[in-house]
């Protein structure tokens, strides 16, 4: 009996991992400058 996912071979796990983490690691970067830039907003509110 064939299973109904297909399979993936070990390099594009490593593919898709590498593509993953990347993602993340855009993510987090960009999370992080968003961040930054309120606390600048907020900066200029005190002044």
């Amino acid at each position: 009996m064939k299973s109904a996912a297909p399979k993936i071979s070990a390099e594009s796990k490593i593919k898709i991992r590498q593509a993953l983490d990347i993602l993340m690691k855009t993510m987090i970067y960009i999370d992080k400058t968003n961040r930054l830039d309120r606390i600048d907003d907020n900066a200029d509110s005190f002044i």
